[in-house]
């Protein structure tokens, strides 16, 4: 065979090779979350592992916490200081989180990150990331503004030189749009950021917080324990946006192509919780009970009997999960994460708006046909 066929065979082998090639895909899935943030979906994620749900669709999930990775969210200038006064520092997680799924040596296969997490990072690729899904602050779920039982505060007003705790980026947004509202600056209050979810509660009847945003747990258990009483309803949808988006799922594009099998039982576990949840929502606090009994044994205020426990599913809501992979979804979601950026933007937040069009290529290209 002369020299120049032998060249084409062996191109042509080697593209078969290639073409054919099937990745060992992983035999499990390590699934981190923050520490620190307290979200419906990731107490989702516990239950689909206390409850066998990732078992059963043949998946292996080792779900780690992670914290404080990398305090810092590179290349951004955001989220220090807003027209809401200093951002709280419990973001941290969230940057690392996002920054190690973004790094090319990232231990992490799939992660669940705040979405304003996902925006910090202004200087990223977003074609490194493939999303998975997301949830949004709603109707169905949300959270509200609560002070003690008997506390004197009776409206937005009555909050001026008093404490607030507040948690994640939706929460700051929403306390400075209801103080405005009612006349009052993010200035007349004492924000309090570091004060743990777990101890809200005790926080509220010991005075040490006059009032309180958290979040799916907690809020279901401190409406449940009948000491707190509701100042404003819903306050994400009221006072950011109607569907403010919330959690991300999401996972690297290398791991998406090696994976695609593993990836494929992964997700429906994760419907599957969904539906389960949503029909047990008991189960979610359950979980979150035993987490916070096993991995914070010196944490206050979540001490839930089983009588508690049922009163609390009242309060939960419903989580739904906005799929990227639905055409009809995916445009619904480009157009929140594109308003949510406006918002952040408008009010410092964010130094510049982030180029998510990789994520969106399908939708676009839909568009324009």
């Amino acid at each position: 065979m002369k020299p120049r066929g032998m060249f084409r065979l062996t191109v042509l082998l080697i593209s078969a090779l290639a073409t054919n090639f099937v990745y060992a895909e992983a035999k499990s899935i390590r699934l981190c979350m923050p520490r620190g943030h307290e979200d419906l979906l990731n107490m989702a994620m516990l239950v689909a592992r206390d409850k066998g749900l990732f078992k059963q669709e043949g998946v292996d999930v080792k779900i780690e916490l992670l914290k404080h990775v990398n305090a810092s969210p590179e290349g951004s200038d955001g989220f220090v200081l807003s027209k809401a006064g200093p951002v709280l520092p419990f973001n941290t997680e969230d940057w690392s989180i996002t920054k190690m799924m973004f790094s090319k040596q990232s231990e992490c296969d799939i992660a669940v990150s705040p979405a304003a997490g996902m925006l910090a990072m202004e200087k990223t690729d977003f074609s490194t990331l493939k999303p998975l899904y997301l949830t949004a602050y709603g109707t169905d779920y949300d959270t509200h503004l609560v002070v003690n039982s008997d506390s004197d505060i009776k409206s937005g007003a009555d909050l001026k030189g008093k404490v607030v705790r507040i948690g994640q980026v939706p929460t700051h947004i929403a306390l400075y749009n209801y103080l405005k509202k009612n006349n009052v600056e993010m200035s007349d209050v004492t924000l309090q950021f570091k004060l743990a979810s777990n101890f809200a509660s005790e926080a509220l009847a010991s005075g040490h917080i006059d009032a309180a945003m958290t979040y799916v747990p907690t809020m279901p258990m401190m409406l449940a324990s009948g000491k707190v009483r509701v100042l404003e309803q819903n306050i994400i949808s009221k006072y950011v946006m109607p569907r403010t988006p919330n959690a991300m799922l999401f996972t690297s594009s290398k791991f998406a192509k090696e994976n695609p099998k593993t990836l494929a039982k992964f997700k429906k576990a994760v419907g599957g919780t969904m539906v389960y949840i949503n029909k047990n929502p008991a189960a979610v606090l359950e979980s979150a009970t035993n987490f916070f009994n096993n991995k914070h044994p010196n944490w206050q205020g979540w001490k839930a009997d089983p009588i508690q426990i049922e009163r609390a599913t009242a309060f939960m809501g419903k989580l739904t999960l906005e799929n990227f992979d639905d055409p009809a979804t995916l445009r619904q979601i480009q157009k929140q994460m594109s308003d949510y950026q406006d918002l952040l933007l408008s009010m410092g937040y964010l130094t510049k708006k982030v180029d998510m069009s990789p994520w969106f290529a399908a939708t676009t290209k839909q568009a324009a046909l």
